[in-house]
């Protein structure tokens, strides 16, 4: 037995190919291997959109009116602070605001998992 024959298994065989078909459970070479491709793929999206959203991040904040008057001053709103289109500009600014930065917050979670 310790001749390194395989005895006590006559039917054997280690080259055996399956067909991932016939066996869904069984990961063929091929499966792994293109599972090993989608990785780098997926983590190198998701840090193209990490990259674009905190750019755009700091952006929208640095847009955002402190103790002056931010968006509005830049359009010449300044006069009229109270007028509807200043207000309007300040609640959009800070919808998109808070849309990118929940991106952000989601491609950070992702690719701490990817990384991982």
């Amino acid at each position: 037995m310790g001749s390194g024959q395989q005895r006590e298994y006559p039917n054997y065989a280690p080259d055996l190919h399956l067909d991932s078909d016939l066996y869904p459970g069984v990961q063929t070479e091929e499966s792994r291997r293109e599972a090993g491709t989608i990785k780098p793929v997926l983590t190198w999206i998701i840090g193209a959109l990490h990259l674009i959203s905190a750019f755009s991040l700091v952006g929208l904040v640095l847009l955002h009116s402190g103790k002056g008057g931010g968006v509005s001053d830049m359009f010449g709103g300044s006069v009229g602070a109270t007028a509807a289109g200043s207000t309007v500009a300040e609640k959009n600014l800070s919808r998109i605001t808070v849309v990118v930065a929940v991106t952000f917050g989601f491609t950070t979670l992702i690719l701490g998992l990817l990384l991982a």
